[in-house]
């Protein structure tokens, strides 16, 4: 009994004195086998919201050892953290972006495009040139104008678009109504007088995609409190059901994102103007 207490004391000295960074040394040292072996020591130790992002790490590390039955771990390991992750997590769009790749090297193209969309879907203006790279790299084997048309989507815009603010959708309503108060927004009947100047209404603003409807009823309630019009749009992707959560319609990309920078980006929510389907 003495012996397994003092060989559990060991391994356990052991496991704490391992840190995040010396498993990312040993993953920049292209020490694929070592680096999944820390990170996985390393990442139940973490605190909880960052431990994703150390599994991930994992992920990646399993899928360069060059074994086979080490990509098939990292494919199950990546394939049950999206299971529990939402995707108003900031890790989600990596996530998928991870997917889409795995599925290029296992020449599934069709399903990479899929989860090459999803992220797409759910990302934010900073993620877009890594994007673009998985992207030019999907279309390269799989020529077909849907994956030319996600690559174009990628592209840098203009001055005013990559000047909207990365910072990330927050769900909760506590830190919603916490974010400058005193910021004047015009009411919903403002916004309809507004739309209605032209019958062409073919942009609007997304501002979270949820994977439970009730998450996204919270924040377009939280909006309502602050006269904000929203709605809620289904859409599916993978096989799974999204609720978008969007502004009415406006006539052009310029007017919507000129009304996302003057009213959310104050409140320190991240908007992404898309063409009205």
């Amino acid at each position: 009994m003495f012996r397994f207490i003092l060989l559990f004391s060991i391994a356990l000295s052991y496991a704490q004195t391992i840190t995040l960074a010396d498993a990312q040394k040993a993953y920049l040292s292209a020490n694929w086998a070592e680096a999944a072996k820390l990170f996985s020591t390393v990442c139940p130790q973490l605190e909880k919201g960052k431990q994703p992002e150390c599994v991930l790490w994992t992920i990646l590390s399993l899928s360069q050892t060059g074994r086979m039955e080490d990509f098939s771990t990292a494919i199950k390991k990546l394939d049950s953290l999206i299971q529990t992750s939402s995707p108003q997590d900031p890790i989600y769009t990596d996530l998928y972006m991870t997917k889409a790749q795995f599925e290029l090297y296992l020449n599934k193209y069709d399903l990479s495009v899929i989860s090459l969309r999803h992220a797409i879907e759910t990302s934010r203006v900073s993620q877009h040139p890594v994007l673009l790279k998985v992207c030019s790299a999907i279309e390269k084997a799989y020529r077909k104008p849907e994956v030319q048309a996600l690559c174009l989507k990628l592209q840098p815009k203009n001055d005013t678009l990559t000047s909207i603010s990365s910072s990330f959708i927050a769900s909760s309503s506590s830190t919603i109504t916490a974010r400058s108060s005193s910021t004047i927004l015009p009411s919903s009947s403002s916004l309809t007088q507004q739309n209605t100047i032209s019958n062409k209404k073919e942009w609007v603003l997304q501002l979270g995609a949820f994977s439970q409807k009730e998450n996204a009823a919270l924040l377009v309630d939280n909006l309502k409190k602050r006269k904000i019009s929203t709605q809620i749009k289904e859409k599916i992707i993978s096989e799974k059901t999204l609720y978008l959560v969007q502004t009415l319609p406006f006539t052009s990309e310029s007017e919507a994102i000129e009304y996302g920078k003057k009213i959310f980006t104050p409140l320190n929510m991240e908007f992404r103007a898309l063409k009205w389907e």
